[in-house]
């Protein structure tokens, strides 16, 4: 069967200067943070969340073509930002950045 696949990668913006401000402990939070959005974002019965490295997170997308992926990437970067906006996060929750890959 040939169906698209996409796949999305996204990490916390500038988290290596997060990390440094605010010490390794805040930048591990922060991440767990991020999984949580992902998973809550993702539909968990046919997607895949996955941390990619460091502080990147790998979203792979089956049966989804490039437009899908786009409207996933746009939901998970609208739930970080609201994420950040909601909550009076001490240190603040960086916005994310995506890369989006379809075949």
């Amino acid at each position: 069967e040939q169906a698209p696949i996409s796949l999305i990668l996204c990490a916390p913006d500038q988290f290596g200067r997060y990390q440094e401000t605010y010490g390794q402990p805040a930048a591990d939070q922060l991440l767990k943070q991020v999984a949580q959005v992902l998973q809550a974002t993702i539909n968990p019965n046919i997607d895949l969340a996955a941390r990619y490295s460091d502080e990147a997170f790998s979203i792979v997308l089956p049966n989804t073509n490039l437009d899908g992926a786009l409207r996933v990437a746009s939901r998970i970067q609208q739930a970080m930002v609201r994420k950040g906006q909601s909550e009076a996060l001490v240190p603040p929750f960086p916005p994310p950045s995506v890369v989006l890959a379809s075949i």
